[in-house]
C-alpha cells in the first residue's frame, strides 16, 4: 500500500512537471523498511490524539492535482475519503 501510495505521488508529480528520478519510490521505500521501528507519521499521531488531520494538503492534494492531470491515484482517493471522517469528527464543535 505504501508502495502504491508513493507511486501514485510520484506519477501525479512528474505529470505536473517536477522532475523525479525514476526510482523515487522504490528508493524511499526501501528507507521506510530499512527505518520502519522509527517511523510514525504526523498524520497518524493526529489521528490517534482526535486531532484535525492534514488530509488536504497530503493524500487529497495528490488526489487534486492528479485528477488535473489526469492521473489516477485510486489509493491516495481511497485513503481521503475514508479519513475524512476521522477529520470530519475532530473538527466537529
Amino acid at each position: 500500500l505504501t508502495l502504491r501510495i508513493l507511486e501514485e505521488t510520484t506519477n501525479v508529480g512528474r505529470a505536473a512537471g517536477v522532475i523525479i528520478p525514476t526510482d523515487m519510490a522504490q528508493t524511499t521505500m526501501a528507507q521506510f523498511q530499512r527505518d520502519k521501528a522509527d517511523l510514525v507519521s504526523s498524520m497518524h499521531m493526529d489521528l490517534m490524539a482526535g486531532r484535525p488531520l492534514e488530509l488536504a494538503n497530503i493524500n487529497g492534494a495528490v488526489a487534486a492535482i492528479g485528477k488535473l492531470h489526469g492521473v489516477a491515484t485510486p489509493v491516495n482517493d481511497f485513503i481521503t475519503s475514508c479519513l475524512s471522517v476521522a477529520h470530519n469528527r475532530a473538527t466537529q464543535t
